[in-house]
């Protein structure tokens, strides 16, 4: 019996997303900052965990984005450049 079994809800996967580099769906997202580009690389609706993995890309006239929140699931692998991550009184830079 595979380790991962001990961490999932399910028995077998029940979908599956592959999406090239340059080949996501360029999403507006309602309420996103003028500057910020969303592109969707795929989604993982199995089970009791959805998680929808976005490239956001930044554009030289974006500005701090300092009031964004939404419940879910956090991921942030930064590419390049720096930021300032706040969760509840902790900041990650």
């Amino acid at each position: 019996m595979p380790v991962s079994r001990f961490f999932s809800d399910q028995n077998s996967r029940t979908d599956f997303s592959h999406v090239p580099a340059g080949k996501g769906i360029l999403v507006d997202r309602i309420g996103a900052m003028a500057g910020y580009r969303y592109e969707l690389l795929g989604h993982q609706l199995s089970g009791n965990l959805i998680v929808e993995p976005y490239l956001v890309t930044l554009l030289p006239h974006a500005k701090p984005y300092e009031t964004f929140q939404h419940p879910g699931i956090k991921f942030l692998h930064l590419l390049t450049g720096r930021v300032a991550y706040r969760y509840e009184a902790k900041v990650v830079s």
